[in-house]
């Protein structure tokens, strides 16, 4: 009798335990593998608003937290403040007066800095005085282009060469652009200053003529 009770107890248990661990099997608080912990991704930017004087270059940095993820950098207006980015450290450079907005992102978080371009009078740069950076033309229009050389708020003497980066879309002769086929294509003007070259440059979309 006493054999009989210890095998019905023995059974008792064993059908407890196996009870116990299919109850388990459904409890994340069971589980071998921890559930994953929230994390706040951030990135800061050693500066928010900066000010650069013409073709000035200036180094921003981004630190990050909560990631190993890289950093990717964006100009808003690249043809006034240019990004040129390797990890968390970007060189902007300005290329022309304006304000741009520096955007550094990181898994989806991002942080800003403004950067203001000024001419303080210590770089010559190159002003367009009919146009701005960007323009729209008609398929077989042509454009002239007034430039000057600016320094210290003088204008200077010398010449501006002009580079088309499609001669498809646009050719350029002297200061004088043709419109060709449809599309985009960026202008190069090239100018020298006490021995150092300055530049800037147009964007310019060649659209159809309109049927009307």
């Amino acid at each position: 009798m006493k054999r009989v009770l210890i095998i019905i107890i023995t059974a008792m248990l064993a059908a407890v335990f196996i009870a116990m661990g299919t109850a388990c099997d459904g409890c994340s608080s069971c589980s071998d593998t921890p559930s994953g912990s929230d994390k706040r991704v951030e990135i800061e930017l050693s500066s928010q608003e900066l000010t650069m004087d013409l073709l000035e270059n200036i180094e921003l940095t981004a630190t990050t937290k909560q990631t190993l993820e890289e950093v990717s950098w964006t100009s808003d207006k690249p043809e006034i403040v240019s990004v040129t980015a390797e990890g968390k450290t970007a060189e902007l450079t300005a290329n022309t007066l304006g304000t741009a907005v520096i955007t550094a992102t990181v898994e989806g978080v991002s942080a800003t800095c403004t950067v203001t371009v000024i001419d303080r009078g210590s770089v010559a740069y190159i002003r367009l005085n009919n146009c701005e950076s960007e323009i729209t033309v008609f398929t077989g229009d042509d454009f002239t282009v007034s430039a000057v050389i600016i320094f210290q708020g003088k204008e200077q003497s010398g010449e501006i060469t002009m580079e088309s980066s499609d001669t498809g879309v646009i050719t350029v002769e002297g200061n004088k652009l043709t419109a060709g086929k449809i599309g985009q294509t960026v202008v190069t003007l090239t100018g020298t200053h006490a021995g150092k070259t300055v530049k800037t440059y147009i964007t310019v979309n060649v659209i159809p003529v309109s049927a009307g």
